[in-house]
């Protein structure tokens, strides 16, 4: 087996700094949108049953809107990994 090509190993390389861009984003934009619910949540007066249910709605939706954002980011990071390094041994 012969050793990825120069276009192999920047394409790679792009496919990696585009998953980790979208992984970064996905992180970032979930993180805030759980602290700004957490500090919303907490400034109301709701019984523990409402704080519960409102908490995991949230983490619910941060799940669906960045969690696949954030596979399809890492996905592509593990492509460009694998195109970069070549085919194992």
């Amino acid at each position: 087996m012969s050793e990825p090509g120069a276009v192999q190993q920047l394409f790679g390389n792009l496919l990696m700094a585009a998953g980790w861009m979208i992984m970064l984003t996905c992180s970032l934009c979930s993180a805030g949108v759980l602290l700004t619910t957490l500090l919303g949540v907490g400034s109301g007066s709701l019984n523990a049953g409402e704080l519960i249910y409102s908490i995991l709605s949230v983490l619910g939706l941060i799940a669906i809107g960045g969690g696949v954002p954030a596979a399809i980011g890492g996905s592509l990071f593990l492509w460009g990994r694998r195109l970069r390094n070549g085919p194992k041994r």
